[in-house]
């Protein structure tokens, strides 16, 4: 099955976050009026196509999730009326982006999934004695970090809520997406720090 093998959890993963930010709509089925929820959701339908793309030379019977299918229609068909879709207008037309940064809703998303992991080790989908050191090793970060990361509401996510209709493996692919998430985090930490580092020096030499 697509859902064990590790290019149909990435693919699986986009599908996910394709739910996850749904959620953030007031009503799943009426956009957003903050246009950062509309991005990101979006922006996961670009990533399940590119991993389906990705993948499918080599697993033609890897499986597209139909729901993003059934999305991306009613989008075109609002296009091919003449019209353009309401969740397009509401990050492309509006001069300077709103929202916070792309960089923060990133590293937002990468959070929750670390909140997610830990949630899961608690409720026993994955077995992992130190859940924490796991976290901590996988986001180079402290243990008193992660703690507050799981009191941070902005973080809460259920690891029931993962698409076991999709995904029977869960636990895989809850790792799977921490320590990705993990790898996302340490590079998005580094990069700020060294621009931060370039910043500095490119004052103190003018």
């Amino acid at each position: 099955m697509a859902e064990e093998t590790q290019r149909g959890i990435y693919l699986s993963s986009a599908y996910w976050r394709f739910l996850e930010a749904l959620k953030e709509r007031l009503h799943q089925d009426t956009p957003s009026d903050d246009p950062e929820v509309e991005r990101r959701i979006w922006k996961a339908v670009e990533d399940a196509f590119r991993e389906h793309f990705r993948y499918t030379r080599d697993d033609p019977t890897l499986p597209f999730p139909p729901q993003i299918s059934l999305f991306v229609a009613d989008a075109l068909s609002e296009l091919l009326a003449g019209g353009d879709p309401v969740s397009w207008r509401k990050f492309r037309h509006t001069g300077k982006r709103t929202g916070p940064p792309k960089t923060a809703a990133q590293e937002a998303g990468n959070k929750r999934l670390a909140v997610c992991y830990m949630k899961a080790c608690k409720v026993g989908i994955i077995e992992d004695k130190a859940p924490n050191k796991t976290v901590r090793e996988a986001f180079g970060v402290t243990e008193t970090t992660v703690q507050g990361w799981c009191r941070d509401e902005r973080f809460n996510v259920d690891p029931m809520g993962v698409p076991d209709t999709l995904l029977r493996r869960r636990a895989t692919f809850i790792r799977i997406l921490m320590e990705d998430s993990g790898e996302a985090y340490q590079r998005s930490t580094r990069t700020r720090s060294q621009k931060a580092i370039t910043k500095r020096n490119s004052k103190r030499k003018s």
